[in-house]
């Protein structure tokens, strides 16, 4: 069991070392996923998303958003604009050049998951899928069960 119990430690570290988001130019995990909103909502929210939306999404605190939608703001891959009927609220959109980003960032990760699905095999990334999901859970309950554990706010 120790052996175990060591390797699927190590097994979650060096996961954590593999750094796949340095693969895209310039773009954080949540730059990428704020991006995706915004590109993948266009059509339905013409107008954009608010930040409340956004925060939603993202299951973070809409001033934690906030700092990640001025970042896109100042890469001028979003923009903001007032709401005409509650002008304390803005919708952010995604701008031309944030399209572009999300296109290529989009390219690198499919190119990137595609060799690797390839090499390990359909019927292999279903089981793993399946076995990931099942040890989240179990992650995800034992965590909650330790008293000790910060609780997140």
């Amino acid at each position: 069991m120790n052996d175990l119990r060591q390797r699927l430690m190590l097994t979650f570290f060096r996961f954590q070392k593999l750094k796949i988001r340095t693969m895209l130019p310039d773009v954080s995990q949540s730059n990428y996923i704020l991006l995706e909103a915004l590109v993948m909502t266009e059509k339905t929210q013409p107008h954009g998303l608010t930040v409340s939306d956004l925060a939603r999404h993202m299951h973070v605190s809409p001033p934690s958003i906030s700092r990640t939608i001025k970042h896109l703001e100042e890469c001028g891959w979003a923009s903001r604009s007032v709401c005409e009927n509650d002008r304390r609220n803005s919708y952010i959109q995604v701008t031309e050049a944030g399209r572009a980003v999300y296109k290529q960032s989009t390219g690198i990760i499919n190119d990137f998951t595609d060799a690797v699905h390839t090499r390990f095999g359909e019927e292999n990334t279903k089981k793993m899928f399946d076995m990931l999901d099942q040890l989240y859970e179990i992650c995800e309950d034992e965590i909650k069960k330790r008293p000790y554990c910060k609780k997140e706010t």
